[in-house]
């Protein structure tokens, strides 16, 4: 059965010039280090070891991921990441601009909305048995630009789970819950999740509205109540964590 990710919260846009491939290199070469900082409980960033994370507390998730923001304490590769950060915000900024005015709004209304996001590297090791890379989930922002250089990941749509394929120089993005309220339901945020059974790497931009920004939607709505994103993140990040964390 093939399936429209356009018609599911997901579709492509072209890589252009932006060098995946270094990103994914010097991702190695963080992962291979030993100077690893945990996860800060003060701000979310940091390294993720294996099964760390559960977004299902039933399931072991089989990754290791980094987080990041510019300038974060303690991070030697903090000028390098901060070059890539800024070229997938900008390239977000434009995604999001075209979203908001398809649905007949002003842009300007919500600049406030483009200034808290998330670089995430994720690796997945090889492992002989197929496993869960992450579980099921939907994501908490705006919305996810993602490069993946080996297959894995699936969407939930119609009652049933789909390979989403790769597209050669092309970045997977999809809508999350923060743009599904503001469009009240126009967009959707759609469940996926990542099997494995080969090693990979994923480049994750997590395009995200400042924390104190009220979320609701452009119309009124009973459908999706308003909320501010600093107390929907922190309780994602608290569940995934199984800890508290202060933002």
């Amino acid at each position: 059965m093939s399936l429209d990710i356009s018609s599911s919260g997901f579709f492509y846009v072209p890589i252009d010039d932006f060098p995946v491939d270094q990103l994914i290199m010097l991702a190695k070469k963080y992962f291979e280090s030993r100077n690893k900082n945990i996860i800060d409980k003060e701000s979310g960033l940091g390294f993720m070891p294996l099964t760390f994370g559960k977004i299902n507390k039933n399931q072991i998730e089989y990754r290791e991921s980094f987080s990041y923001r510019p300038n974060m304490k303690n991070f030697e590769y903090d000028k390098q990441f901060e070059t890539f950060f800024y070229s997938l915000r900008n390239k977000a900024d434009k995604i999001f601009q075209e979203v908001i005015e398809s649905l007949g709004l002003d842009i300007e209304n919500y600049r406030g909305a483009m200034s808290f996001s998330t670089l995430n590297i994720s690796h997945y090791p090889y492992h002989d048995q197929t496993r869960c890379g992450i579980a099921e989930h939907s994501d908490w922002g705006l919305l996810t630009l993602l490069f993946t250089d080996n297959i894995g990941l699936q969407i939930y749509t119609n009652n049933e789970w789909f390979d989403v394929p790769n597209i050669p120089n092309h970045f997977i993005v999809n809508i999350g819950d923060m743009l599904e309220i503001i469009s009240n339901g126009r967009y959707k945020s759609t469940k996926h999740r990542v099997i494995t059974t080969k090693e990979k790497y994923s480049i994750i931009f997590f395009y995200e509205p400042k924390l104190d920004f009220l979320v609701k939607p452009h119309v009124s709505s009973d459908n999706y109540p308003e909320v501010i994103f600093k107390d929907y993140f922190k309780s994602k990040l608290d569940d995934t964590y199984q800890t508290k964390f202060k933002l």
